[in-house]
């Protein structure tokens, strides 16, 4: 809720920094998996 505020805000502070690196984390873990079981069921 803090990160929301403060980019409403116009700041970006470690809140907001520390979402953004969970939210790309994520989606990058996601893809590696949903790549590699592409790969399985085409082979």
């Amino acid at each position: 809720m803090n990160a929301e505020r403060e980019l409403f805000a116009g700041s970006v502070g470690t809140d907001t920094l520390l979402g953004l690196l969970a939210a790309s984390v994520t989606a990058a873990v996601g893809l590696v998996v949903g790549v590699r079981a592409i790969n399985r069921n085409i082979n």
